[in-house]
């Protein structure tokens, strides 16, 4: 929600600012009619530049924390990755006996004399 809001509100505010000459109508504010393009240039890359490098610190200070998020999805700590390349094998032949004994029971049909 607030990664979204607050930019077309910045941006606006920076073009706003770089205008020049303003249309007047009936004693109101109207529409931009020129604006300073090397003061709009520095303002819109300017913001653009302070905006990515503030979400490139937040992403150095999560890189750096990360380490201290554990069990994050609720599973057991594996102590090496012996006994998780155990578990995939024994989960492999499982699903395999199920394949075979589903396969058996169905029966393959021969179609050669078909053809």
């Amino acid at each position: 929600m607030f990664a979204f809001i607050p930019y077309p509100l910045i941006y606006g505010a920076l073009a706003d600012d770089a205008c020049l000459v303003w249309e007047e109508s009936c004693s109101k504010t109207g529409n931009c009619w020129l604006y300073d393009s090397d003061k709009f240039r520095y303002y819109l890359h300017g913001m653009s530049m302070l905006l990515i490098s503030i979400g490139i610190c937040f992403d150095v200070v999560v890189f750096f924390l990360s380490d201290r998020l554990t069990n994050f999805y609720g599973e057991e700590d594996e102590v090496n990755g012996e006994e998780r390349v155990a578990r995939w094998i024994k989960e492999e032949e499982e699903e395999d006996v199920i394949f075979t004994k589903t396969r058996n029971k169905e029966g393959v049909r021969d179609m050669g004399s078909i053809m």
